[in-house]
């Protein structure tokens, strides 16, 4: 049987002019609550980059209301954040938002929770974006810090997306070496947590920040970006296979020259 994405759902529901809820009623679980449903919608909007659609949600929950708790208005001023960052390009409007979010819930600024962890993340995402890499390392090495304090992490992939971040922020401020510790922590998670997120984007990075180093070997370059590529073609991801594939042509011919 084929069910339809959620977000189809939504936009059916605004087509017919029906509350969504009736729509999830017929093809999810009836006790599942509104607020649950459209949290669904967003994650798949943001999965699927779909940013525009994500915006118009967003939107519309604001005004119906329907988020009441603290947890619930920061899940969707953080989403408005992401979403107004990524359509517009408004970097100040979406960082003051994420400030707003943060504060609902934040009672103690050396124990973050693992949602304004995820929030913090998504500022260092922008600041980086901005090109202001030392306050992206500043807040991503927080988060690092706060994550390892949690006892029960739900998503301990959070903890990957982090030591990326900060491991292309280092790399773009010229910190290979450093770049390359927390790479290596990287792929030893990925592996630890039979994971194959992030673990080709690790390699990948590795063999440039290797390639960077003054005394680089060359071979480690090619071991490195051979594995990205292995795990690329595995995961289907067309545009990396294809950039990486160019990559290891130019450096062998230029080993070869």
């Amino acid at each position: 049987m084929i069910y339809p994405s959620s977000i189809l759902l939504y936009q059916l529901s605004e087509r017919l002019g029906i509350d969504p809820n009736h729509i999830f009623a017929l093809t999810q679980n009836k006790r599942l609550k509104y607020t649950e449903n459209v949290k669904y919608v967003i994650k798949d909007c943001l999965k699927q980059k779909q940013y525009k659609e994500l915006y118009e949600i967003v939107k519309k929950e604001k005004n119906l209301n329907n988020f009441q708790t603290k947890e619930e208005k920061q899940f969707l001023i953080w989403h408005e954040a992401i979403a107004i960052f990524e359509v517009n390009r408004s970097t100040k409007t979406a960082l003051t938002l994420l400030n707003h979010a943060l504060k609902l819930t934040l009672t103690n600024s050396d124990f973050l929770s693992e949602r304004e962890i995820h929030i913090m993340q998504t500022m260092a995402i922008f600041h980086g974006e901005n090109k202001e890499y030392e306050k992206s390392i500043t807040i991503l090495k927080r988060c690092l810090t706060n994550f390892n304090k949690l006892d029960l992490p739900r998503d301990k992939e959070i903890k990957l997306k982090i030591i990326f971040n900060l491991a292309k922020c280092l790399d773009f401020t010229y910190q290979h070496e450093e770049a390359i510790k927390y790479i290596d922590r990287g792929i030893k998670l990925a592996i630890n947590l039979n994971t194959l997120y992030l673990l080709g984007e690790l390699f990948y990075l590795k063999g440039q920040c290797l390639l960077k180093i003054k005394q680089h070997n060359v071979e480690d370059v090619v071991y490195n970006w051979k594995k990205a590529l292995f795990i690329f073609e595995l995961t289907e991801k067309e545009y990396y296979i294809k950039m990486v594939q160019d990559e290891l042509i130019e450096i062998q011919n230029k080993k070869h020259s």
